[in-house]
């Protein structure tokens, strides 16, 4: 082989994954010209091929998950490594509620590696805390089911419904100073099965100790209350997939 054929010569034989010692002889014309003959015999030694040896544990960052090489001159980059994939979430599950004046948090966990990724969840977030959506990234892009076993998790399938609710008042106005008594009734309507609550609201301390409202819903203006006004709030709790709903009526007394 002369001078110019050696570097592409080594450059094809260690793509053929050659292990062990060979030689080459080397000729160079233009010395040959002057000594008469001229060779010279150099070895090649080709180190043995990498071989992976593939750990059963597995690796992660917090995209994705891979199993390891255990020789240690592998140099694999990371895409490349057996079950290389990025992670499969669970949905998210509340560890720890957030109030008005302290953050909460929430974690979900890879079903495969085991990852588990943790977030803060604001102060002062109200109704749901998971914030599971319909749909959610986990990898693979599916539609997340609903979890049993977290209660605080918004979600459920594509097709579940929206909550809704619709209150209607059987009078919307009482007389003032009455000499009996006076109801009046909350009709509330709903596609959840939630449960219903009723919350009174009114600014004038005055009026206030007139009104009572029963947990169905019947409103009592007692006798000779008042002129003024109140509300009353009615909530449909949140039930699996559907969030906590709810709707105000103005009663007037006058």
């Amino acid at each position: 082989a002369s001078a110019e054929m050696i570097t592409p010569m080594i450059a094809i034989l260690g793509t053929r994954n050659l292990t062990g010692t060979y030689p080459i002889t080397l000729s160079n014309a233009s010395k040959a010209k002057a000594l008469g003959s001229y060779a010279e015999t150099l070895n090649f030694k080709f180190p043995p091929a990498h071989e992976h040896k593939w750990a059963a544990t597995w690796k992660y960052d917090k995209t994705a998950h891979w199993h390891p090489c255990d020789n240690p001159v592998c140099s694999a980059e990371i895409t490349k490594k057996d079950g290389y994939a990025t992670h499969t979430f669970s949905l998210w599950k509340v560890t720890k509620s957030a109030t008005d004046s302290t953050d909460g948090s929430k974690e979900r966990t890879c079903s495969v590696c085991g990852y588990v990724q943790t977030e803060v969840i604001p102060k002062g977030t109200k109704g749901d805390q998971a914030g599971n959506p319909t749909t959610t990234d986990n990898g693979n892009n599916t539609d997340s089911k609903v979890d049993p076993t977290n209660p605080g998790q918004d979600g459920g399938d594509a097709k579940a419904e929206a909550a809704t609710l619709t209150v209607k008042a059987s009078k919307a106005s009482a007389k003032k100073n009455q000499k009996k008594n006076q109801t009046i009734k909350l009709s509330v309507t709903t596609n959840s099965k939630g449960k219903v609550s009723y919350k009174l609201n009114c600014k004038s301390a005055k009026l206030k100790k007139y009104i009572k409202v029963s947990k169905k819903g019947v409103i009592t203006i007692k006798k000779k209350a008042p002129k003024g006004s109140f509300k009353v709030t009615v909530t449909v709790a949140a039930n699996g997939a559907m969030k906590s709903v709810s709707k105000t009526v103005t009663i007037k007394v006058k």
